[in-house]
């Protein structure tokens, strides 16, 4: 219940509505902090009271007075949650989804989910994309795909697959204007949505596409000096065949970067390596990842935390050489996969 009030407080803006009105040495009632966001009254009081029996919020010995930590607004007044918090955005999506999970998980029920089953995924998606990435994309990411130079040149072609609302590839265009990238979904509100994004920071060096990555443009074949898949290659419900073409469209000598979940394929070993909060990560998986990847006959259905050996496996399989993996620096929770054709 806490974790969905901070989903409706964030939506609302209340904490920074709390955090305009309000300090330690100066509470505020509940009544000022609706009038800052032209609420009512009562509704912001159970909130608050809420936040305050959480320890979110902070409140007076006369139960009447409000204050949000500065430390706390740091976190909580944003546009953009930071990871943690972003994660609870999706218990909404999520809570939905039970009754149609509860048919995936009969024999006779059906094989997945849809993308379109999830209302509002896209955007929390790309929330916790931002939370997790942020200003490590540039400084971090870049310098472990030893793709750099060939950005800086001036005629490289860069494919990202999975693109989502595009904050990744979006962040990267912007770093290498000399460079021209393609991006594809097979989501169009979510191409949609990445189309606005870069016509809003004014990008000229990006197209996106819908488009299965299973079946790529057959003009293609290599055409791309660099390809790029962020958290999408799990959620393939034929990975194999999606990596097979993905190796054609790869230029002989271009570079192929996969960021995926950082899993072993074992429960006893992930415990072991990132203790429990890999509950979480599976759980996600369940909720999402393996239903996606699971939504028609023959799929792979791998899940989430399908581990490094499979994934270096397939990746192996449809013709990759020089695969390496490489933990990101600034989040345990993926992995960087780096390969040749």
């Amino acid at each position: 219940m806490l974790s969905l009030n901070i989903v409706l407080g964030h939506r609302l803006k209340l904490f920074d509505a709390l955090s305009s009105v309000a300090s330690e040495q100066q509470p505020a009632t509940a009544k000022q902090v609706a009038d800052a966001n032209h609420l009512k009254e009562r509704y912001v009081r159970e909130w608050l009271c809420c936040m305050a029996a959480g320890d979110i919020v902070d409140v007076d010995q006369s139960g009447e007075l409000f204050w949000l930590r500065p430390e706390r607004a740091a976190i909580l007044c944003s546009n953009e949650l930071r990871p943690e918090l972003a994660n609870f955005s999706l218990l909404p999506v999520y809570s939905d989804i039970i009754p149609l999970l509860c048919e995936v998980f009969e024999e006779d029920g059906p094989l997945g989910t849809d993308f379109s089953n999830y209302k509002g995924l896209g955007g929390i998606i790309e929330s916790i994309s931002r939370g997790t990435f942020g200003n490590h994309i540039i400084r971090d990411f870049m310098p472990l795909t030893g793709i750099e130079d060939v950005l800086e040149r001036g005629d490289a072609e860069v494919l990202d697959v999975g693109c989502g609302q595009g904050f990744h590839i979006i962040e990267i265009a912007k770093h290498y204007p000399k460079a021209s990238f393609t991006a594809i979904d097979l989501c169009a509100e979510s191409i949609d949505q990445a189309t606005i994004a870069a016509e809003n920071v004014k990008l000229t060096n990006i197209k996106f596409i819908v488009m299965d990555v299973r079946n790529l443009d057959q003009e293609w074949t290599e055409k791309f000096d660099w390809i790029t898949m962020f958290d999408s290659c799990h959620d393939q419900t034929r990975p194999d065949i999606g990596l097979t073409e993905i190796h054609r469209v790869l230029k002989t000598t271009g570079n192929f970067t996969m960021v995926d979940i950082n899993g072993t394929g074992n429960i006893v070993s992930d415990i072991t390596k990132f203790g429990r909060n890999v509950a979480f990560w599976y759980g996600d998986s369940l909720m999402s990842c393996l239903p996606l990847g699971s939504n028609e006959e023959g799929a792979m259905g791998f899940g989430a935390m399908w581990g490094r050996q499979k994934a270096i496996e397939l990746l192996k399989q449809s013709g990759f050489v020089d695969i390496t993996s490489v933990e990101l620096p600034f989040d345990n929770s993926h992995i960087v996969y780096l390969c040749h054709k």
